[in-house]
């Protein structure tokens, strides 16, 4: 993404950082903040946009029975739904420049290797005002494949940023929305979420992993060496997840 970062946000242009790349939640600024550099040194496995190893992933995923469980048809390189190219709506704010430049160079770079995907146009970002994407928000009920997310934080502690963007449970902003509940993607039918039939006994045991390491943060608070262990760990085991795409 350094092309979007340099000419379409702007900094090479302008000679100024009006956006940096980011892994994590914990940005630079809050405390406990962890850098790619630091994430990268321990070991973590910081996702960079790797076409290679995406074009696998699609491979692995279209040689699944998850796919035809979903009802897709024709090729890997044309996929169909219903008979039609497989369109997947990315909406983004109204008045958002950045963002849908971002998305729109993520869709050029999926139709290197999909490229029959939205039939092989562009057009599939759609714009709407915040308050769409807050009334369209619900688990169940959210018509969109997928969705902006940014955040704007009410104070600079870790617990601001895990809880709304990275925790699986029913008080996140944008897990809670989109279904992310370890109960949830394990198979386990709940009153908020309803019964799944597209179970994941291993991914249901990570987002179990990432609110515990959440909720001892939150209980060690008055000792900020043990909270801090905790949030970070939090932080490492949730960049991977496929909750969070970065543009």
């Amino acid at each position: 993404y350094s092309y979007y970062f340099s000419n379409q946000i702007g900094n090479k242009i302008y000679n100024a950082s009006f956006q940096v790349p980011y892994a994590g939640m914990l940005v630079p600024g809050l405390p406990d903040s962890q850098n790619i550099s630091q994430l990268n040194a321990l070991g973590i496995q910081v996702p960079y946009t790797n076409l290679v190893k995406a074009a696998q992933y699609w491979g692995d995923f279209w040689n699944s029975s998850a796919r035809t469980t979903m009802g897709l048809g024709g090729t890997a390189a044309n996929p169909t739904y219903n008979g039609h190219p497989l369109d997947v709506p990315i909406f983004v704010l109204q008045s958002d420049p950045p963002d849908e430049a971002g998305a729109t160079t993520w869709v050029q770079m999926l139709q290197s290797f999909i490229p029959g995907l939205d039939g092989g146009a562009q057009d599939v970002i759609q714009t709407s005002e915040v308050n769409i994407f807050l009334t369209w928000a619900v688990p169940r009920g959210d018509p969109m494949p997928i969705s902006w997310g940014g955040w704007a934080p009410d104070y600079p502690y870790p617990t601001d940023y895990l809880s709304a963007m990275f925790l699986p449970s029913t008080i996140s902003t944008y897990q809670n929305a989109n279904s992310w509940n370890s109960s949830y993607v394990g198979g386990v039918t709940t009153s908020n979420y309803g019964s799944n039939s597209f179970t994941d006994p291993a991914e249901a045991n990570a987002l179990n992993n990432i609110t515990i390491a959440y909720y001892r943060g939150v209980a060690n608070e008055t000792n900020p060496t043990q909270a801090a262990f905790w949030f970070q760990k939090m932080n490492e085991l949730s960049i991977n997840m496929t909750m969070e795409v970065y543009l």
